[in-house]
């Protein structure tokens, strides 16, 4: 018997209701319950689940604790592990502009060649980066993995404050050739840090390059000194045991400790592909999707808009002057729209209730910059909703709502796979949005095959009662439509 069954079965009977009375309450019958309780089935239906789970009026702490093992064993816990990884990922992204700001203070900088203790090493790795962010064209170097709490607690707020300092940061992803759990979700946890960096980057001087190794070969091992902090001044040479360093001030050091970075970059790859504009984007998506026979997937508050009917809405709503840019958006449009009516592309989009009832009530299209156009009418906001109905008629268009219970899904974030093993990124700030493609690619495949699952796992609601939803949304402000 699993975990989850040996549970179940101590919660039923402690509950002193028998199998039928649960069978009553839930929907399922007398005997899959009993095959539950012997670890002989799991059930894939969560919503029978959930109303199991309720009827036996459990404490929170143990509601959880069941649930928790119960989708633990639906999806095996090696796979469990992993996609709940990417979830806090997800979610993280929420709170990824809530970074400190740096010290206003003028820091002196001791004079000193060794320290062996983390306090006074995090104090100088803190003193040296704010010193080199006040210049106009400051230079930061770091090899160094971002779950070291200390450093990357408050790097973020320098970047995004610090608009002459260029970073440049080599990391070591964790090698997962037998695509080992734990790798994966090592990974996935090196990209989270990784995340709140480059939207802290609002001026585009943030770069990250990888290499694949085993972790403990680099950093977790006797290693005299395998991660530093560079800078134009100083050198922070830093120990495996993150206590002990070498401060070097030497100027022919420092150059010498820059090119031995510049040449292992040059055995890197880079993390990100930033997309700076809203027109590098068109020309960016144009380039890097293919619409062929594959289903695209988007995760965002609100489903992708831009594959719709929509072009000659361009001119309607567009705040653009320049009437040769509004011409190339609507033909860029039009092009999407034809493409993916004659092509075997199938879209799944899994989006919020709040997301779609804010583009139905306010006209806000979140994948659209602000600065770009006027907020839709009501009578055009129903007929996009209209549309996205009559192309999942047709089986060209699939949306999911997402269970906020299960996941919270940030409003910033927008996830759209390119194929089977690129994501495209969009992090939507109210002061600017972030554009770029995660050039990982073992990653990118765990996003894309995290969103392929996604109905499978217990963060989204059924079709059917999406469909229902845009309904009652096209019925409540469609009234108005001509």
């Amino acid at each position: 018997m699993s975990k989850f069954s040996e549970h179940l079965d101590k919660c039923i009977s402690n509950s002193g209701m028998t199998e039928n009375q649960l069978a009553k309450m839930s929907g399922f019958n007398r005997s899959y319950i009993a095959l539950m309780k012997n670890g002989q089935r799991v059930s894939p239906d969560t919503e029978k689940m959930v109303k199991l789970l309720d009827a036996l009026a459990l404490q929170p702490f143990e509601h959880d604790s069941l649930w928790s093992e119960y989708i633990q064993e639906r999806m095996g816990k090696d796979r469990y592990k992993v996609v709940e990884a990417i979830k806090d990922l997800i979610e993280s992204m929420g709170s990824n502009l809530n970074i400190s700001v740096k010290s206003q203070y003028h820091h002196e900088i001791p004079d000193i060649k060794t320290i062996d203790n983390i306090m006074d090493l995090n104090y100088m790795i803190k003193v040296v980066i704010e010193e080199e962010a006040r210049k106009e064209d400051g230079k930061l170097y770091l090899i160094m993995q971002p779950d070291k709490k200390g450093i990357f607690g408050w790097l973020p707020g320098i970047c995004k404050n610090s608009p002459g300092l260029k970073i440049e940061h080599i990391v070591c992803m964790e090698r997962d050739q037998e695509s080992n759990e734990k790798d994966q979700v090592y990974n996935i946890q090196i990209l989270k840090e990784l995340f709140k960096m480059m939207l802290a980057d609002e001026n585009f001087n943030y770069e990250a390059y990888y290499y694949y190794d085993r972790i403990i070969s680099h950093f977790d091992t006797a290693a005299l000194m395998p991660s530093a902090v560079i800078t134009s001044e100083y050198v922070i040479n830093i120990a495996a045991d993150f206590e002990h360093a070498l401060v070097l001030h030497d100027a022919e050091i420092i150059q010498y400790y820059q090119e031995l970075f510049r040449k292992h970059k040059q055995k890197c790859k880079p993390m990100f592909r930033k997309v700076p504009n809203y027109m590098d984007a068109f020309e960016f998506y144009d380039n890097n999707t293919e619409w062929k026979e594959e289903k695209k997937y988007v995760l965002a508050a609100q489903p992708c808009f831009g594959i719709l009917n929509s072009e000659e809405m361009v001119k309607k709503y567009a705040k653009l002057a320049n009437q040769k840019v509004v011409a190339l958006i609507q033909k860029w449009l039009a092009n999407r729209y034809s493409e993916f009516q004659t092509k075997k592309t199938h879209m799944v989009c899994y989006a919020t209730k709040e997301g779609l009832r804010r583009f139905a009530e306010q006209g806000i299209v979140d994948e659209i910059p602000e600065e770009l156009y006027h907020k839709l009418e009501g009578k055009d906001s129903v007929r996009l909703l209209k549309n996205i109905l009559e192309m999942m008629a047709k089986g060209k268009y699939d949306i999911y709502l997402v269970d906020d219970q299960e996941i919270h899904l940030p409003q910033e974030v927008y996830f759209s796979s390119l194929n089977e093993s690129a994501m495209y990124i969009m992090y939507l700030g109210k002061k600017k949005q972030q554009r770029f493609l995660l050039n990982e690619k073992r990653i990118a495949k765990l996003l894309v095959d995290f969103l392929t699952d996604f109905p499978q796992f217990p963060y989204s609601h059924d079709k059917e009662r999406s469909v229902e939803f845009i309904e009652e949304l096209i019925e409540q402000y469609g009234n108005g439509e001509e």
